[in-house]
């Protein structure tokens, strides 16, 4: 039951058959450390905590609180993951560099449409393979 809760309210966007679901679930009962533990480890628990937050009125304190927590600590974790990336992005564009971003630093504005949403610890860039040599000299200055 928990397993199916976790996918559920791990949706991007869950319409209304899914969240009457997710209601159902929450009240026939959970097991909230185990829940929240698994959504940490399978990097939805910021998802899951802006999906589930409607229904905070059912949940434990203590679950809003913890979900929450992980929710903040993912998006100051992006957001300074972010604030580093940009002058890296701006000093290669500038240099006439085509970049792009790939994995979570992409899909978590574009897609997600907030930061935090999408747990992420490193930044993956692509730059084409012709531009390799001038980018190597480009990082040594």
């Amino acid at each position: 039951m928990s397993s199916r809760l976790l996918v559920l309210s791990s949706q991007l966007d869950p319409g209304p058959g899914p969240l009457e679901e997710i209601r159902r679930l929450i009240k026939a009962g959970v097991d909230w450390e185990s829940f929240i533990g698994s959504s940490a480890l399978e990097g939805v628990a910021p998802l899951v905590y802006r999906n589930l937050k409607p229904f905070a009125f059912l949940l434990p304190p203590v679950v809003v609180c913890r979900l929450r927590e992980l929710y903040v600590m993912n998006s100051v974790r992006n957001i300074g993951l972010f604030r580093q990336l940009a002058p890296l992005l701006d000093a290669l564009r500038t240099s006439g560099f085509t970049t792009a971003l790939t994995k979570g630093a992409r899909l978590a504005p574009s897609v997600y449409g907030d930061a935090g949403l999408r747990p992420f610890t490193d930044v993956d860039l692509f730059i084409h393979p012709d531009s390799w040599s001038a980018l190597e000299g480009f990082l040594v200055e």
